[in-house]
């Protein structure tokens, strides 16, 4: 009797949460907003890395930062010939000990211009890639928002990788496998990295897109040899 007892409770306390819950859930129903976004959501993607290798000003700043470094290496360069030289002259026995000390100061100032030179070369060279990237960051923004917009797309998730040769190496492999995302398998439609590579040619580019793919770009659910 106990049992049916205890049996009885816990089927009434089944059916009375049951319309507690039911209630909750017609409730929800009726006050539920009606969603914004009907039917399916579209989801592209863009690889950024060769979206901007296949973009010529982003060409440009690779050319104009190597630039740069050579005018600095160069200065580098100038500098330690210099240095050689003086401790090739204390070296010798015809230099005299007054000459030396003169050599020994010019050599520690040497070293000091040196070092100089090198944190200038690293915060010049910093701050104006950084800049330009940004400068192309916004331009890629707007393409992309354009884009957008112009083929009813709702979502475009950006990623980074290399479209090369190596691919299908193992380290490639692994470090795709660590990225935060990575889009594994999708429709090649779904890839608009070619597109936005092109169309930032023909907006804001210094010069012709590669030929072939659209700025010169694979897709990454495409075929890559080894």
């Amino acid at each position: 009797m106990k049992r049916n007892g205890i049996r009885v409770g816990m089927t009434l306390a089944a059916i009375t949460l049951g319309l507690l819950l039911g209630g909750v859930v017609a409730a929800q129903q009726r006050t539920a907003p009606t969603p914004s976004v009907t039917g399916r959501t579209r989801i592209v993607f863009l690889n950024l890395n060769e979206a901007l290798k296949g973009y010529s000003k982003f060409k440009a700043l690779r050319e104009e930062l190597k630039r740069k470094d050579e005018q600095f290496v160069t200065m580098l360069k100038n500098k330690q010939s210099r240095g050689e030289a003086l401790s090739k002259e204390m070296q010798d026995p015809k230099t005299t000990a007054q000459r030396k000390e003169a050599i020994e100061q010019e050599i520690k100032q040497i070293r000091f211009d040196m070092d100089n030179i090198r944190q200038d070369a690293q915060k010049q060279i910093i701050k104006y890639q950084q800049e330009e990237l940004a400068k192309m960051y916004r331009e890629v923004y707007q393409v992309v928002t354009e884009y957008a917009a112009a083929n009813g797309i709702d979502l475009v998730m950006q990623y980074n990788e290399e479209w090369d040769d190596n691919y299908h190496t193992p380290q490639r492999v692994v470090q795709r496998m660590n990225m935060p995302f990575w889009p594994i398998h999708y429709d090649k439609s779904m890839e608009i990295t070619g597109v936005v590579a092109q169309t930032l040619n023909q907006k804001f580019g210094v010069a012709t897109a590669p030929a072939g793919q659209p700025g010169g770009v694979v897709p990454a659910s495409g075929t890559v040899n080894k």
